[in-house]
């Protein structure tokens, strides 16, 4: 029996929200370090540092997506969101 699947959405960009929102959000989260410049750090410290950012942008990401869908499936606007960085 062959199932006839159709694609509802599909994008040919697919890092747009991906991977390129994530790195905006990291580098948003390092921007408001207070007193933070990664450019003190030696190379290696920054790319460690990035990479542990990049992280929470996408578990902020992942956490946000949750939460809209939690409140979209219980009929409720969606009013906030609040993250706390783990790191």
């Amino acid at each position: 029996m062959p199932y006839d699947i159709k694609p509802l959405a599909v994008s040919l960009h697919t890092l747009l929200g991906g991977d390129n929102f994530d790195a905006l959000l990291r580098d948003f989260f390092i921007s408001k370090i207070p007193g933070f410049d990664i450019n003190s750090l030696y190379q290696s410290q920054a790319a460690q540092f990035e990479s542990l950012m990049l992280n929470e942008a996408e578990n902020a990401k992942i956490t946000l997506n949750s939460d809209i869908e939690t409140y979209s499936m219980q009929g409720e606007p969606y009013s906030g969101f609040e993250y706390t960085l783990t790191a």
